[in-house]
This record gives structure tokens, sequence and C-alpha cells, in this order.
């Protein structure tokens, strides 16, 4: 019984993964790297973190188009120094009530991408960000692991070359807006 099972489990997977796993075209499928520059604020919620929005952060990352609808990808996120005006609540009596926070954290994320017209791409992300952040003032790190979620659209520029605006939240109180581009092999 267990081997008919394991059969079943198999071909299914199979089944379901076929369609996902084939590209369209030789070219929809490849490795890419992408950049962006970007804003980054706090979403208003309440947080140890608070994001002013006066320092630029920027992304580089690349990862491997599997078709046109799917693809994994690793980024590297700088995000900036910022004032942190909440305390976190572990460091609350050793940090000065408004400290400048460095943040930083590498992704790795599932990107699905619809393509409304030849030149337009929609696209969303789905990921885990791991981060760090540098209190400077108390000379605290505090690291962590949490969600993040995007959405964004792409304009093909060649084949090869295509510029994104996109927005990005992460689970900790986190939103960036930017502009990139995505350089495609």
């Amino acid at each position: 019984m267990s081997t008919t099972l394991s059969r079943v489990a198999i071909g299914g997977a199979l089944a379901v993964a076929a369609p996902i796993l084939a590209a369209d075209q030789p070219s929809d499928r490849g490795w890419f790297v992408e950049a962006s520059a970007l804003t980054v604020e706090s979403s208003g919620r309440e947080s140890g973190y608070v994001y002013d929005g006066e320092e630029p952060g920027r992304t580089i990352g690349g990862g491997y188009a599997f078709n046109r609808h799917l693809a994994l990808q690793a980024t590297y996120h700088r995000f900036g120094e910022h004032f942190a005006t909440d305390c976190p609540g572990p460091v609350c009596t050793a940090v000065p009530h408004e400290d400048l926070v460095d943040l930083e954290g590498l992704s790795l994320a599932v990107v699905g991408t619809w393509q409304v017209t030849p030149k337009i791409d929609l696209f969303g992300k789905l990921g885990v960000l791991g981060w760090d952040a540098d209190f400077q003032a108390a000379g605290f790190d505090d690291s962590g692991n949490d969600g993040i979620v995007g959405i964004g659209a792409g304009f093909a520029l060649t084949p090869r070359w295509r510029l994104n605006l996109q927005l990005e939240r992460v689970d900790f109180d986190l939103e960036s807006a930017g502009l990139g581009a995505t350089y495609r092999f």
C-alpha cells in the first residue's frame, strides 16, 4: 500500500509541477541580476523601529527564472540608517529612546510574474528576510527573521533589460518603495 501511495504522490507532484517548470520558450528561463534604489519608512504599526525615510536604501540580488511565471530570488537589502524613536523591549533600560539604527538583511523569495502586454509585467514576491539592526548610541545589535512580501511592475526595454517599480513590506513594520533594473543572462 505504501508503494502505491508513494507512486500516486510522486505522479501527482509531477503533474502539478510540470506546467510550472516548463518554460514557454527557452529564453524565458535563466539567471538574472537585479538592483534597486529605495525609500524606506515605517508603516505606522507599533514597532521598536521607526524609519524616517530620510536615507535611501538599496538592494542587489539575483536569481533563476524557471519560466516566464516563476522565479526564485536571493537579495541583499541595505535599508540605511534611521532614527529608532521607540525603544525595543529588551533594551529599553540600556538604550537612549532616540538612537540611530543601521539595518540590513538577506532575503529569499519566490517571485510570480504575469505578462500584461509584451512590454509590461506585473509581479509579486513572497519570502523571508533575515535582518540585522545595529544601534549606534547603545552599541546593541538586534536580529531576526520576518516575512517579506512585495508587488511591482516591470517595463521591458530590451529582451534582456527591464525597469522595475516595486513596493515591499517586512513584518516588523518596514515599507520600501523603489525603482530598479533587472538584467537577464
